[in-house]
Parts: structure tokens; C-alpha cells; sequence
């Protein structure tokens, strides 16, 4: 498995850190805008679980402005499948297991 699927993996069970260290490791390499949004977007995702108000909604629009334009499914990464910041608010285990599916 790659990095880049093990991030996809990790962020499909919530593990926002984990996530975003598996896909700096593709990144490092590749340079990819998109790994780069994704890498953004569980930053984002991990200040939302840890409580913070102002943090993420800054992360979030930086993880946007990487991924716009992406083309759906590039590079395996569902990109087209990213909802708006609000619709994370529940980061239970239970909703991190539909993120992204």
C-alpha cells in the first residue's frame, strides 16, 4: 500500500494526524496540489476535533484553494466527495468512518 492510500485509510477511520503524515510522505516526493489540499484538509479536520475555534476554518480555506479544480477521483483520492467545513462538526468515530466514502 502507498502513502497515499494509507493516508486515505487513516482518514477514513478518523485519524486526522495519521492521515496527513502518511500523505507529506507522497507529497515530499510528488509535489501533488492535491495531496497537498489533503494534507490541508485533515490539519482542518484535526483543530476541529481538538476544539479550536478560529484555526480551522483558516486551514480549511487554504486545503480548498489547493484542491479547487482537481479532477473527481485524482489520483485515487475522492476530492470531489469534500464537504463544506460545517458538515464535520461531528467528528465521532462513527461519522469519521463516513468521511470521504
Amino acid at each position: 500500500m502507498t502513502p497515499l492510500e494509507r493516508g486515505l485509510v487513516e482518514f477514513r477511520r478518523g485519524r486526522f494526524w495519521h492521515a496527513h503524515e502518511e500523505w507529506e510522505a507522497d507529497w515530499q516526493v510528488t509535489r501533488d496540489p492535491v495531496v497537498r489540499g489533503m494534507i490541508q484538509l485533515a490539519a482542518a479536520l484535526l483543530h476541529l476535533r481538538l476544539g479550536k475555534l478560529e484555526s480551522p476554518r483558516r486551514v480549511y480555506a487554504r486545503a480548498m484553494r489547493w484542491l479547487e479544480g482537481a479532477p473527481p477521483g485524482h489520483r485515487g483520492l475522492p476530492v470531489e466527495k469534500v464537504r463544506p467545513l460545517e458538515d464535520y462538526a461531528d467528528l465521532s468515530l462513527a461519522a469519521a468512518r463516513d468521511f470521504l466514502t
